[in-house]
């Protein structure tokens, strides 16, 4: 629906967007997604070619040859001594080279006459050919092509979990922008009503033209801010709708806001389930089992391999263009074929070589994920919860600083405090409340970023 939604849409109506809509336009929408879904196909796909290999193979052919007569060449028959010279013969003849006259036998030559060869040959059939023994070659092949799709499922998921994260960060950043133009709003409407009041206070001589000057210099710098502010939200928004596959002209509006009740985490459960669960090292641990029957495949070449075939064939040639029946051959052929490989100039040796480093490289590359796994996860439950004390704090703070401004402002409006002490208090005000939405966005970062290392566990506590 949310597709829909924004396909209809006008550049100037605004479309309300919640975390998870954002989120199913980006699964929906990013090219990177996508691509790794279509290799994920792929894939599949290589499951299904290798599986191929245990089914017989049937092949259909036929073959049809025009021979072009040049000359008539002679044939040479031997004839015994008895049989006629007519060039018509009862008897069996003995095609041959020409004898002389000195032969044992007393025979003689006899040349015929015909065509080189037939006008017309025609050749059709029908092979099979089933695999009977590899030594393990073709079942280590499938099971290893099998893992690597297990694999790249992983690969899948993990780049999903990434995308979701990235949508949820870039989301949280357009709620602390679009909290800092609040802020900057409310920060600037206190520094025009406070200019007011030194201005009233000017023409009734308890302040000086210097002061209203000196506070107009505070009052530009509040709208620079503001300024600031809303080029920041309009550039954090940019990035959410980059992500999420809309375009920049769409004029969307934040429905969610911040997590305000953050669960209490135990670190060591957290570690294991991610070390049981994270997609990009189960994706690892499949790319070492499929590597290590590769490996297996690529040792089997060393061994025989056992085939069976049969063939039916029908073959004829004739001067005209189709042979009679009685020109016709058949031949049905069934047999067994043993290969033994012996020396192919150390192709093999290479071969279980390179697997033997592709293993290698691949229990590497899981030693080094898990590793970073694990740091990116501690680093983030660690800030995660020195964060939460930082909210806490900074929360008191705006209090403080609220209660500091308004004493200020009461104090000066009476005449019994100084304008710097009231510029003090309100840009202390706006720094505390900026830094408080900072602070309460880096606790939500922090949150999403463990619960995408450990999603069983975020939805067992959810």
């Amino acid at each position: 629906m949310a597709v829909l939604l924004f396909a209809v849409t006008s550049a100037h109506a605004e479309t309300p967007l919640s975390l998870q809509d954002a989120i199913d336009l980006a699964l929906i929408n990013n090219e990177r997604l996508r691509q790794t879904a279509e290799d994920r196909q792929s894939a599949a796909e290589r499951v299904k070619e290798a599986k191929g290999a245990l089914f017989p193979k049937v092949e259909a052919s036929y073959n049809y040859s025009r021979y072009f007569k040049i000359r008539d060449i002679p044939q040479y028959y031997n004839v015994a001594p008895d049989m006629g010279t007519d060039g018509s013969y009862s008897g069996i003849v003995s095609p041959g080279d020409p004898l002389g006259p000195d032969n044992p036998l007393g025979w003689h030559t006899v040349p015929l006459y015909g065509p080189a060869v037939n006008d017309n040959e025609h050749t059709a059939g029908i092979t099979a050919t089933q695999i009977l023994y590899t030594s393990g070659r073709v079942m280590n092949y499938l099971r290893s092509v099998e893992t690597s799709s297990d694999a790249m499922d992983n690969i899948y998921l993990s780049e999903k979990r990434n995308l979701v994260f990235n949508v949820q960060t870039a989301y949280l950043d357009s709620l602390m922008n679009r909290e800092a133009v609040v802020i900057s709003k409310e920060s600037l409407e206190n520094a025009l009503d406070d200019h007011t009041v030194i201005k009233n206070k000017l023409r009734e001589g308890l302040a000086s033209d210097f002061d209203v000057m000196q506070h107009e210099v505070t009052v530009q710098n509040f709208r620079v801010k503001l300024n600031k502010a809303e080029n920041g939200f309009q550039l954090a928004t940019n990035n959410l709708k980059t992500l999420i596959g809309i375009r920049f002209t769409e004029t969307v509006t934040l429905t969610d806001s911040f997590i305000d009740d953050f669960p209490v985490l135990e670190f060591n459960k957290l570690l294991e389930d991610m070390t049981e669960n994270d997609p990009a090292l189960k994706a690892t641990k499949h790319q070492i089992r499929s590597n290590t029957y590769l490996l297996k495949a690529k040792k089997a070449d060393y061994f025989p391999v056992l085939t069976a075939f049969g063939s039916a064939e029908k073959s004829g040639d004739s001067m005209d263009f189709f042979p009679e029946d009685d020109e016709i051959d058949d031949t049905v052929v069934a047999g067994i074929n043993l290969t033994i490989p012996i020396y192919e100039g150390g192709m093999k040796q290479s071969r279980v070589s390179q697997a033997a480093h592709d293993l290698n490289k691949s229990k590497l590359e899981y030693d080094k994920i898990k590793k970073l796994l694990r740091l990116d996860l501690e680093n983030a439950y660690l800030t995660y919860l020195s964060s939460q004390r930082e909210l806490a704090t900074s929360a008191d703070t705006v209090k403080v600083a609220q209660t500091a401004y308004g004493l200020a402002k009461l104090r000066y409006d009476n005449g019994l405090g100084s304008r710097s002490d009231l510029e003090d208090a309100s840009l202390a005000l706006s720094n505390a409340s900026l830094l408080y939405y900072r602070f309460k966005r880096n606790t939500n970062y922090y949150l999403y970023k463990i619960h995408s290392y450990c999603p069983w566990h975020a939805r067992s506590k959810s």
